[in-house]
């Protein structure tokens, strides 16, 4: 299995068209990260935080976080535009013992292929980064 690391929400996943389930993780924690990357601001905590949690799906446009409407058909962040789009759900976990996000690939056929991504058991470059 594939495994990419998640160093920086912003940098790493802005426009690679993947739909997070965020069910997996701690809330606070994810948010102190996403509020570390720059992603989400310190004023979206209360109402467009819980937008995220009240379906526990999110993705990263343009290097900011965004929701996944599942009310409403045709705005640019509802699920059926979003899948229309070629948009992908993966679930988001966290390892305590490396304390890094990550995202098991299985057999998607999915690329998140860059030089800012990490992965483990692979024969990728980055390899090395992490320990």
């Amino acid at each position: 299995m594939k495994i990419v690391y998640i160093d920086d929400f912003s940098k790493d996943l802005s426009d690679k068209k993947v739909i997070f389930y965020i069910g997996c993780v701690d809330y606070e924690m994810l948010y102190e990260k996403l509020s570390k990357d720059g992603v989400i601001g310190k004023y979206e905590k209360g109402i467009y935080f819980q937008d995220i949690l009240d379906n526990n799906l999110m993705f990263i446009q343009s290097g900011k976080i965004s929701d996944v409407d599942m009310n409403y058909a045709g705005l640019d962040n509802s699920f059926s535009t979003l899948m229309e789009d070629g948009y992908m759900i993966v679930a988001l976990y966290y390892n305590p013992i490396k304390q890094v996000y990550f995202i098991p690939l299985h057999d998607y056929d999915f690329s998140l292929e860059g030089d800012d991504m990490c992965y483990e058991n692979s024969s990728n470059k980055l390899d090395s980064i992490r320990p």
